[in-house]
C-alpha cells in the first residue's frame, strides 16, 4: 500500500480508512498550497513556498506543529481512559503489560522494515535504535506477568506499518511516522507508569517511566535524522502527514474501542 501524503489526506485519498482520513485532514488543516502564506513556520533559513532554497529545518518547531495538529488526539490518548480502551476494559496488570508488549512488538517489526529500506544512514540508524528499544521493551513488558499472552500486533500502531516494506515511502515520511509513534508511545508509557504506581508496584512503574524517557531520546534522534533528509517543502509536508496519520490512527483505535464498550471517548466536563 502507498503511504499517505498531506495532499492525499486532505483530498480524502490514500490508504487510511475514511474516518481516520477525515480526522487527519481536520488535524492538518488545508493542504500545502491552499493558501498564499509566503513562508512556512518551523523552518530556519531561507525557505518559502515555491522557492528552491532550503537551508535547514527547525525540528523543535516541527515537533510543536505535530503536537498542535494532534492536540485533541494526544490529550485523550494520555487520559485515564486510554488503558481502559486498549485493554478492552480489563484494567489488570497482565492486560496492561500485554498492551505495552504488543504495541512495542508491532513497532519493532515496522521499524526493522523501515531500516532495511532506508535510503540514508541517518534514517537507518534512527530506525534501528528505536526498533531495538521497542524490541527490548516488548520483552520486558511480556515478562511482567506470567499471564501475559504471546506477543502479537496491536491495532493502535497499525498506521506505522502502512509506511513499511512495499509502500514506497520516503525516509522523510517514515521518520515523520516514527515521530508520531513516539508521541503515542510516550502517552501509553505515562499511563502504564500511573497504573502500576496505583497498584503499589513501584519497580514496574519505574520500568515504564524509564522507557518513556528512552522514547523521548530516540524521538529526538529521529528528529535529528529528519533534519538531515528533509530537502524542501514536499519532504516536510510528507513527514508532517505521516506523523499525523500515526497519531490519528491510534486515536481512532482508542475511540472505536471505547464506543464498542458503550463508553463516551470524550472527557466529561
Amino acid at each position: 500500500m502507498a503511504p499517505v501524503s498531506r495532499a492525499s489526506v486532505a483530498a480524502g485519498g490514500g490508504l487510511l480508512s475514511a474516518s481516520r482520513r477525515d480526522r487527519a485532514a481536520v488535524a492538518l488543516g488545508p493542504a500545502c498550497g491552499a493558501s498564499s502564506v509566503p513562508a512556512i513556520p518551523g523552518v530556519g533559513g531561507t525557505y518559502k513556498r515555491g522557492a528552491t532554497a532550503f537551508s535547514g529545518m527547525d525540528t523543535d518547531a516541527f515537533l510543536a506543529e505535530v503536537r498542535e495538529a494532534n492536540e485533541t488526539a494526544l490529550s485523550r490518548l494520555g487520559s485515564s481512559k486510554s488503558l481502559y480502551a486498549f485493554t478492552d476494559g480489563e484494567l489488570e496488570a497482565a492486560a496492561v503489560a500485554s498492551v505495552a508488549a504488543n504495541v512495542s512488538h508491532a513497532a519493532a517489526a515496522a521499524l526493522e522494515a523501515y531500516a532495511a529500506n532506508a535510503s540514508s544512514d541517518a534514517a537507518a540508524e534512527a530506525f534501528t535504535a528505536f526498533g531495538d528499544l521497542s524490541a527490548e521493551h516488548a520483552g520486558t513488558a511480556e515478562s511482567i506477568s506470567d499471564d501475559v499472552p504471546a506477543l502479537e500486533s496491536h491495532d493502535a500502531v497499525a498506521a506505522l506499518g502502512e509506511y513499511g516494506d512495499g509502500s514506497g515511502a520516503t525516509d522523510a515520511e517514515r521518520l515523520g511516522a516514527l515521530v508520531g509513534y513516539a508521541l503515542v508511545a510516550k502517552k501509553i508509557a505515562e499511563q502504564s507508569t500511573g497504573f502500576f504506581t496505583g497498584e503499589a508496584d513501584p519497580q514496574t512503574a519505574s520500568t515504564f517511566r524509564s522507557y518513556g524517557s528512552d522514547v523521548e531520546a530516540r524521538r529526538d534522534d529521529a528528529l535529528d535524522a529528519l533534519a538531515v533528509v528533509v530537502d524542501g517543502d514536499a519532504d516536510r509536508e510528507a513527514a508532517l502527514a505521516a506523523a499525523t496519520a500515526v497519531v490519528q490512527g491510534a486515536y481512532e483505535e482508542y475511540t472505536e474501542r471505547l464506543e464498542a464498550m458503550g463508553v463516551n471517548p470524550k472527557p466529561v466536563c
